[in-house]
């Protein structure tokens, strides 16, 4: 009866009473060989196979398994990919059970991926090794997890680490300088500038709600006004502000008259240049002019019934009230005139004589 041969590593299973004479030497090669190319199970634990640039076509190199526990490349751990290559190289291999441990050390600087034919697989960098698994159907990584782990050195940035052994100081910053990571104290970072703050809808305001912490405000009522609320800004209606008192009107110079040009808008008068002009409406601005011409008055202010007028002194009028029957205006010398008994007899007055013609 003839052998059958092992669904993977395609090591010859012989049944009993089989291969008389030869069982021997058939099992020695199905466990392995004294030879450097290892062949059955001792290839597929730790035997290396080379993936020679004789490998390769057009990049590409497939290999396969057949029935016969001989050395063959596919059944080998360890793929040693020595080949020279002008692009990014393939290995195809059969869809077993099997783990790979794959060297690229290929001539060209190209990764290698390893995959079964019409699958994704693994792209290995030039340079790295890898340990990929074979789950029959396609060659992935053969382990994603590690409970616990120690480096020799620190994990250099090309790996995804940071080069340092070591945490910095508290509330100190991971930063790079160009070439190699380290920490620094925040103090030392620039400050930069925001292009945009994220949130807020249109027309609303920023402001801090707390330190470090943006809030905004919504937009408020037209024409109402900002002002700073018990916890927060806020917008309210103008009628509602209480309106102080200036001290002091900005603008304007020495000796020259504040006035309203419009609505809410203060002018200032010219300084006045001639003594005695008179601030007048000159139909158009407030300005300094001669004044109106005197007029006659019909009425004086005060005095009561009968009264007579006299100037008691340069600019200021008085009144004599009336006096008893009889009685004439006298006039006394550096004093106001006065109501007196009409004087009889000798006067030292001068006598006028009328003419009569």
């Amino acid at each position: 009866m003839p052998s059958l041969y092992s669904a993977n590593l395609r090591i010859e299973l012989m049944t009993t009473g089989d291969k008389s004479g030869v069982w021997g030497s058939i099992t020695n090669t199905n466990l392995g060989s004294t030879s450097s190319a290892a062949s059955g199970l001792e290839q597929a634990i730790v035997g290396t196979a080379v993936c020679a640039t004789g490998d390769f076509t057009a990049n590409v190199a497939t290999y396969t398994l057949i029935d016969d526990p001989a050395y063959q490349v596919a059944r080998a751990f360890v793929l040693n990919v020595t080949a020279t290559l002008s692009a990014p190289g393939i290995i195809n291999v059969p869809a077993i059970f099997k783990p790979y441990l794959v060297f690229n050390n290929s001539v060209g600087g190209f990764a290698v991926t390893v995959k079964v034919a019409g699958q994704t697989g693994v792209s290995v960098p030039n340079g790295k090794k890898a340990w990929l698994y074979n789950n029959g159907t396609d060659v992935g990584v053969a382990m994603d997890y590690l409970p616990t782990l120690a480096l020799g050195t620190a994990l250099p940035v090309s790996s995804g680490g940071t080069g340092l052994n070591a945490v910095g100081a508290s509330t100190y910053l991971l930063s790079s300088t160009g070439s190699a990571m380290t920490w620094v104290a925040p103090s030392t970072i620039p400050a930069g500038s925001a292009t945009n703050i994220t949130g807020g809808a249109t027309g609303s305001l920023p402001y801090q709600s707390a330190p470090s912490t943006t809030t905004f405000l919504p937009i408020g009522t037209t024409n109402y006004v900002l002002t700073a609320g018990a916890t927060a800004p806020q917008y309210v209606a103008q009628s509602t502000l209480a309106v102080g008192t200036a001290n002091n009107i900005a603008g304007g110079s020495a000796n020259r008259v504040a006035y309203q040009t419009g609505v809410g808008t203060t002018g200032f008068v010219a300084t006045p240049v001639t003594a005695g002009n008179a601030l007048i409406w000159d139909g158009t601005n407030v300005t300094w002019g001669t004044g109106p011409a005197s007029s006659s008055a019909s009425n004086l202010a005060g005095g009561g019934a009968y009264t007579v007028v006299y100037q008691s002194s340069v600019g200021t009028t008085a009144y004599l009230t009336n006096g008893t029957t009889g009685q004439v205006l006298l006039a006394n010398t550096g004093a106001a005139p006065s109501w007196g008994a009409l004087v009889t007899g000798p006067s030292t007055a001068k006598t006028y004589y009328m003419a009569q013609f």
